[in-house]
């Protein structure tokens, strides 16, 4: 669109509107115009087209009168530019494209980046077996992570929860509670796992979820027994509820000198699970500990005293003597009582033994006396060997 400004023919200066004469040089500031070649109709001399039946101006016309001159011409002062349909295309472009992220963002995010997904996701990866996928939906853990690896998934002992369904979540805040159920070992549970919001974010863009609470307790009695929990030996040093991913595992007892025990299956859901290990003494410990109670027995035996010290045989009081031999006639039956709890093995007396003594007694006779006895005391790993220690 074009805006024109009339000035003075002579001197250029510009003329207000309805001004007759130029207030400089004086001139009239009638328009200059010409007859319309067609019509006749007078024309300024700037316009292309006659005003009255629309004539081109510029081309060539019959003969007519010839143009007035006069004193003010039209000139044209400030063009005023239409942006044009292109720039109010690409502002249409910029905002259908800002529109299209936004609307991308909210899809993705409501899509892949959920408390439903990461929780459904976690379970998937147990399924998988795979150890580290699961951990990394997982929040940081400040566990042990013995029994958090491909070696105790992947063995034959471990059973994932199967049919896995994740419940809907209220869309509001950053810690959600998020349902689940699954099957295990032909039952059927529920728990709810905490979800909250992750501190970083995918790609710079999108806030992901981690899981709260995915990890859940094995507990495995008695606890000072060291378990062997899908193969896997437990450290001595882990003492109570071990940290495992939900499902079903095989647990047994680590190689022990004293103790041995069959393999329990333990289901790990809900709030956890755990293990009850009926350990046993081993044959070869009780040969071991028959041993060494021999071993106690002949060393007493070979005492001259009339009541050798910390010996379980002793000659009655009142009896004196020399030359004091003694002689184990029959050792005692022995009982083993096991008790898990403070990994010691009881020694008792199931029946008794007998020791015969002899001797000169102090008026210069020979003397013989025949005593029962019984062994006590308690049996235990002492530098990974089993010792026995009279009471």
């Amino acid at each position: 669109m074009t805006t024109a400004i009339k000035s003075c023919a002579q001197c250029r200066t510009v003329l207000l509107p309805g001004q007759s004469r130029c207030l400089v040089c004086g001139a009239d500031s009638a328009e200059l115009t010409r007859p319309c070649p067609r019509c006749g109709h007078a024309t300024p001399l700037t316009a292309r087209f006659c005003t009255q039946c629309g004539q081109a101006l510029r081309e060539p016309a019959a003969a007519g009168p010839e143009p007035v001159a006069e004193s003010v011409t039209e000139a044209e002062f400030v063009k005023v530019r239409n942006p044009g349909a292109r720039f109010y295309a690409g502002i249409g472009g910029t905002v259908m494209v800002l529109l299209a992220l936004v609307s991308i963002h909210s899809f993705v995010a409501a899509t892949f980046f959920t408390p439903q997904r990461a929780v459904a996701g976690y379970f998937d990866a147990l399924a998988a077996r795979d150890a580290p996928a699961a951990l990394s939906y997982l929040e940081p853990i400040q566990v042990d992570g013995v029994l958090l690896t491909d070696a105790v998934l992947r063995h034959e002992g471990y059973r994932p929860p199967e049919n896995i369904a994740v419940g809907d979540v209220p869309a509001e805040g950053d810690r959600r509670v998020v349902p689940v159920g699954f099957e295990l070992d032909g039952r059927s549970y529920r728990i709810e796992v905490i979800a909250r919001r992750a501190g970083t974010r995918t790609l710079g863009v999108f806030r992901g979820w981690v899981v709260e609470g995915g990890l859940l307790p094995l507990a495995v009695r008695p606890e000072r027994i060291r378990p062997v929990v899908n193969g896997v030996a437990v450290p001595d040093n882990l003492i109570g509820p071990l940290a495992v991913f939900p499902g079903q595992y095989r647990v047994g007892i680590a190689d022990n000198p004293l103790f041995q025990a069959k393999e329990a299956t333990a289901t790990v859901a809900g709030q956890g699970g755990g293990a009850r290990l009926a350990p046993a003494l081993k044959d070869s410990a009780r040969s071991e500990i028959e041993s060494q109670v021999k071993s106690y027995l002949d060393g007493c035996a070979r005492s001259t005293d009339l009541r050798p010290p910390g010996c379980p045989f002793a000659v009655p009081a009142g009896t004196t003597g020399t030359g004091v031999k003694w002689t184990i006639t029959a050792y005692p039956q022995l009982a083993f009582t096991l008790n898990p709890e403070t990994g010691e093995v009881s020694v008792r007396t199931g029946r008794d033994g007998r020791a015969d003594a002899t001797g000169t007694s102090s008026d210069g006779t020979a003397f013989a006396r025949s005593v029962g006895f019984r062994v006590t005391g308690t049996a235990a790993l002492a530098g990974g060997k089993v010792s026995f220690t009279a009471r």
